[in-house]
Formats: structure tokens, C-alpha cells, sequence
């Protein structure tokens, strides 16, 4: 084979590799417009997302509107809008866990958790501070040839409330179990999966624990006899 003809060949597998760049672009375009209507889209449940590229977060009408929030005004297109209305034994882990899931680069790790958040106007309730409780799931586009691997381009998430749920568990004498002046109930746990079920509960024994004063020995002797009662019920 001459010159030339390595020269053809070459030029061929370029327009080839071309083609197939151009191809995959445009798929990860769509897969960008799709997420974007997603955003639009009043049925997506308080929809949000972050671009990894300039650090910007856009919080939906319907996330605002979850926390009784009206406006960008209100509630700016930055982080500590929702960071800080996080429950303080929520805070730390849900920011782990979102961390976790971008700095990822085989997009294997998900971003699916719970956590507490205050919403607005319930801050000096009589009651004390009113959170609702959030599942919130994540994606993200990623600059790898299948959109799914490499670094963060961009995250698009939801939070649906889940505190009706909870409170229907309720906290009643009768279907609690108790550990060392610790209440749990159990009585509604079969109706969710084990993950939901375990850090509602975990999250209730830290908040118990920390209004009682337990240290961390306490935290964690009574963390394991309580996984050991809900191992029984739902495992």
C-alpha cells in the first residue's frame, strides 16, 4: 500500500470516527433538551438541577413551591437556599451523598435519598420548626462518549414529599418499641422499602438521642438493637 492510499484509508476512518462523534453528540443533545422539559414540566415532580460547569443551581417554580416559596427572590438560584434549610441531622449526609454521586466517574453511585427540610413560614411556629420530609432523586450528563461516565456536566434531580407517609406511621404506646427511653414505631415500616424504612428510623433514634442527651456509644448500641428489631420485621 502506498502513500496515498493510507492517506484515503486514514481520511476514511476519520470521517467514520466523525460521523460517530456527531452521532452520539446529537444524542446527548436530545438527552439535555429531554431533561430540560422535564424541568419545564409542571407534572415533574419539584424538579431542580445544577450545572457542574458553573457551579449554578436551578430550584423549579415547583421545588419553590414545596417550600412555600414564590419567587427566585425568595429563594435565589444558589446552593445555600436549600442547604440551609436542611435539618442539622440531615444536613452533612444529604451533602455527602450528592458529592458522592458527581464526583463519580463511572455513574454507578445514585443519588437517591431522605432527608428533612424547613419550609418557609414555619420557622417560629409555636410548635417549634415544622420540616417535611423529602425523597429526593438525582441524574446526571456526564462528558463520556455515553453521557453516563466521565465528569459532571450537569444534575437534574426531583424531591417528592413524603411526610404524609410518615406521620402515617405515628408514634402511638401501643405499636412502638422501646430501647433505652428510645420509641419507635413500626407498625406502617412494611409498606416501604428497607432503605426509607431504616433512615426514617435512624433519623428518629439521632433526634431522640440528641434531645436526651445520649453520646455516640449510646447512639450506636441502640442503632444496632434497633436494626436487629426491623431486620425481624422487614429483611
Amino acid at each position: 500500500m502506498n502513500e496515498l492510499e493510507k492517506i484515503k484509508e486514514e481520511n476514511v476512518k476519520l470521517k467514520q470516527e466523525n460521523k460517530k462523534l456527531a452521532a452520539e453528540i446529537e444524542e446527548l443533545k436530545l438527552d439535555h433538551w429531554r431533561l430540560n422539559n422535564l424541568m419545564e414540566d409542571e407534572n415533574t415532580p419539584s424538579p431542580w438541577d445544577l450545572d457542574c460547569i458553573t457551579n449554578v443551581f436551578k430550584w423549579s417554580p415547583q421545588f419553590r413551591k414545596l417550600l412555600n416559596f414564590k419567587s427566585e427572590a425568595e429563594f435565589p438560584n444558589v446552593a445555600e437556599s436549600w442547604i440551609n434549610r436542611l435539618h442539622p441531622h440531615d444536613r452533612q449526609r444529604t451533602l455527602d451523598e450528592f458529592e458522592k454521586h458527581i464526583s463519580d466517574k463511572s455513574g454507578k453511585y445514585p443519588y437517591d435519598v431522605y432527608y428533612q427540610i424547613l419550609p418557609k413560614g414555619f420557622e417560629h411556629d409555636q410548635k417549634g420548626a415544622k420540616y417535611i420530609w423529602i425523597h429526593a432523586k438525582g441524574i446526571t450528563l456526564r462528558d463520556g462518549k455515553d453521557g453516563k461516565t466521565g465528569n459532571a456536566l450537569r444534575v437534574y434531580g426531583t424531591a417528592v414529599d413524603i411526610t404524609k407517609k410518615i406521620h402515617e406511621m405515628g408514634y402511638s404506646t401501643k405499636h412502638t418499641v422501646s430501647i433505652e427511653g428510645i420509641r419507635i414505631n413500626f407498625e406502617a415500616l412494611p409498606s416501604m422499602s428497607n432503605a426509607e424504612a431504616w433512615h426514617i428510623i435512624y433519623t428518629e433514634i439521632l433526634h431522640q438521642c440528641s434531645t436526651q442527651g445520649k453520646n455516640d456509644e449510646s447512639i450506636k448500641r441502640i442503632s444496632k438493637k434497633f436494626y436487629d428489631v426491623l431486620k425481624e420485621k422487614l429483611f
